[in-house]
């Protein structure tokens, strides 16, 4: 079967696939992805496209493509629709006398996303990031994005600041947080969770002085930071047949998702990282064979492989915090289409992380309100409890700067100045 999604149909194409996958369990043989190129820009549509051909998991036994995409990326393409693509033509015109400088620059280009910070309902715009990408093989796969050059990064850096746009660079590694460092970037994202380029060294826990200085100069520098422990928690909690009995889940997800949950399919997740077995076998020999040798199976395998994740993190921020770095709350919801990534919640359990880490209540609570609004230009309405800023609030029954359950232990949000009761916002009523 081959698919064809182009011209306007390609604004809904991200919530079209959601509901051909999981209404009708398609796979698609092939998928034909029509670009369209005007004037220069590339419009929101074509960047939908190319996040929803980055979605795929191909099948190890056989030469089809089943497709998965998250009902977060579809619902938004209301945010992509209102915007055009980050405009690149002064950026490339600029250095037009330069042919291989703007291929280079034409060629990275997609890997940056520039993101619309959405309302409730998708409807109001309340402001803008572009983010950018370093990801190389320290993950133990084969690079397979391009890489950014620092000409390249300082040439989009210095456009974006000329707008009054925070740089954002996805950077897990230390050659990408050293680079992300090197090129000025305002934010990474991620923790530092892989550390070493050769295979052999895959699970070293030694973090080493030159790990720790340069997590001290991005300390010092006050470059924001955001852990996202539930990027690699999300997948931890998938092999974690516990997690789906937390009651708080029945209050978050409607009941007809949480039965699915419950069943064959709903542990999709869980057999997709089983499956990366295969994987590292097929692209990475040399490091199958390593963690062949350590560990009994797929399911131990990419346990080890966790447990030796939250390890570093844990170093990594602890080492951040107690050097007064810039941290930023933040998730990774909604990542590789987790089900362990509860709507809400999921920064409940992401604050609960951060505890477990060293870092200190005071930190946590700064790091989720007034730094995330500073880092992301958004100060003037939000951060802060101040006459004229918007009254999103949280009401808790407890003090916060005392015991991380406080965050769990909400009266009422107040949305735009409108008071919403808890027991009001649950996904099922009765419960």
């Amino acid at each position: 079967m081959t698919l064809d999604i182009s011209g306007s149909n390609a604004l809904y194409a991200s919530r079209i696939l959601f509901y051909i996958y999981n209404d009708f369990k398609y796979s698609f043989k092939s998928l034909l992805l029509a670009h369209t190129l005007q004037n220069e820009y590339y419009r929101s549509r074509d960047y939908l496209i190319y996040r929803i051909a980055s979605e795929f998991l191909l099948m190890f036994n056989e030469i089809e493509i089943s497709l998965y995409i998250s009902l977060t990326t579809g619902l938004n393409s209301y945010c992509y629709r209102k915007l055009w693509f980050f405009y690149y033509s002064r950026l490339i015109d600029g250095i037009s006398e330069n042919e291989d400088k703007k291929n280079e620059y034409a060629k990275y280009y997609k890997n940056i996303d520039r993101i619309l910070i959405c309302g409730m309902g998708g409807s109001a715009i309340a402001g803008d990031l572009i983010k950018t990408l370093y990801e190389d093989e320290s993950s133990g796969f084969p690079q397979s994005w391009e890489l950014p050059t620092l000409d390249l990064m300082h040439d989009l850096i210095n456009e974006a600041h000329q707008e009054g746009i925070p740089v954002i660079m996805h950077s897990p590694s230390f050659n990408g947080q050293k680079f992300a460092l090197e090129a000025g970037v305002d934010i990474i994202a991620h923790s530092m969770w892989n550390w070493y380029d050769s295979s052999e060294q895959f699970l070293d826990l030694t973090f080493t002085q030159k790990h720790k200085d340069l997590l001290l100069n991005i300390a010092s520098k006050k470059v924001g930071y955001q852990p996202t422990f539930r990027a690699i928690y999300g997948e931890v909690d998938l092999l974690n047949d516990q997690f789906i009995k937390d009651p708080a889940l029945k209050n978050v997800y409607p009941m007809a998702y949480f039965d699915w949950m419950n069943t064959q399919d709903g542990q999709w997740g869980k057999q997709k990282i089983l499956n990366r077995e295969k994987l590292v076998k097929m692209i990475n020999p040399e490091l199958f064979n390593i963690l062949n040798s350590k560990f009994d199976g797929a399911e131990e395998m990419f346990k080890g492989i966790q447990e030796m994740l939250k390890v570093r993190m844990d170093k990594v921020v602890k080492l951040l915090a107690d050097s007064n770095a810039n941290l930023l709350f933040a998730t990774d919801n909604g990542a590789m289409n987790m089900s362990t990534h509860p709507p809400g919640y999921n920064g409940y359990l992401e604050m609960q992380h951060w505890l477990n880490a060293g870092v200190s209540l005071e930190k946590i609570f700064m790091a989720a309100t007034y730094n995330n609004a500073k880092a992301f230009h958004m100060d003037n309405d939000y951060g802060t409890i101040t006459q004229g800023k918007i009254a999103n609030l949280l009401i808790l029954n407890k003090d916060p700067l005392v015991d991380i359950t406080a965050y769990d232990a909400i009266n009422s949000v107040i949305v735009r100045g409108q008071d919403y009761y808890r027991n009001t916002l649950s996904a099922n009523q009765s419960n």
